[in-house]
């Protein structure tokens, strides 16, 4: 029998680093869109990990654009960033995507830091065939509801967050983990997020949030408009609603629990509110999604 070398796997600093974090994902969509359109404004509560599988689209944000055309090319978007999305071609655009969040032992402002120095993360340079396939083969499993889907993916995106820092550190030797300065205003509208998090289950007003920052009001508006070109009132609703629009749709919570769980006084308070900012009322937005769902399992096994 022939001796074979022995390898010891020891714990690099990406290891280390990854340890430092657990992954959350919240959806795995399979996306399609026929027509040439542009989504404006777009910003997000979560995580976002793109995969191109077909045709080509432009990213916009912060004055530079980003053309994705190469097939297999992943993108990755942190949250809160303000950005539009341009699908150009007729012949269509066809892409995977994932919605996730990162969480760890310190605040949100290092979380987001996972993925610096760009807040929009481009890789075309990976093997393309190697991610369509694992991607391919967990769209199957989930349109097939299998046992271990939620592991999957959770185990795909640490891969390619691996893959993300290595190729950063390879690229840029001077690159360390987390110690890239934020702007003054980035680091207040850090500090707004984090207290919202920890305050969901209740109403917050700018001048509370004056209050826990300790910065006036046309300063806090200054920071915000800076930072995600919106004003502080306007964000306070935004970021609610997104995430109360995540949680109608994979959650099983009647309408009037999550009235109680985000602060509301009334159902009626929580449904004027979302369907002032959504043009519909939470339930009807709930029953879309689910069709929207269900056309998609009949496509899929038709």
């Amino acid at each position: 029998m022939k001796n074979l070398q022995k390898n010891y796997i020891a714990k690099d600093i990406i290891s280390k680093q990854l340890e430092r974090f657990s992954f959350h994902p919240y959806t795995f969509t399979h996306y399609i869109q026929s027509h040439p359109t542009k989504l404006r404004n777009e910003a997000l509560v979560h995580f976002k990990m793109l995969i191109l599988l077909h045709g080509a689209f432009d990213i916009i944000s912060n004055r530079k654009q980003y053309h994705v055309s190469i097939p297999g090319t992943i993108i990755i978007i942190e949250p809160l960033l303000l950005f539009d999305l341009s699908f150009r071609e007729n012949s269509g655009v066809e892409f995977y995507y994932i919605d996730f969040d990162i969480t760890s032992n310190s605040d949100i402002g290092e979380m987001t830091s996972i993925l610096r120095p760009q807040p929009i993360n481009i890789l075309d340079d990976m093997n393309h065939e190697l991610i369509l396939s694992l991607f391919a083969e967990i769209d199957k499993k989930i349109i097939h509801k299998s046992a271990g889907n939620y592991y999957m993916v959770k185990s795909l995106l640490e891969y390619i967050i691996a893959m993300v820092w290595r190729t950063y550190v390879n690229q840029l030797p001077n690159f360390h983990f987390f110690d890239l300065e934020k702007t003054p205003q980035e680091k207040i509208v850090l500090g707004c997020v984090n207290f919202l998090n920890r305050n969901m289950n209740r109403y917050v007003s700018v001048n509370e949030l004056c209050r826990v920052i300790n910065v006036s009001q046309s300063y806090l508006y200054q920071c915000f408009m800076s930072t995600l070109n919106c004003s502080t009132k306007d964000f306070l609703t935004s970021y609610k609603l997104r995430r109360i629009a995540y949680d109608l749709v994979q959650n099983q919570l009647s309408i009037e629990e999550l009235a109680r769980k985000y602060g509301f006084t009334s159902i009626y308070s929580f449904s004027t509110t979302f369907k002032k900012y959504f043009g519909i009322s939470p339930l009807k937005y709930r029953k879309e999604w689910l069709l929207k769902d269900q056309v998609k399992d009949y496509e899929n096994n038709s």
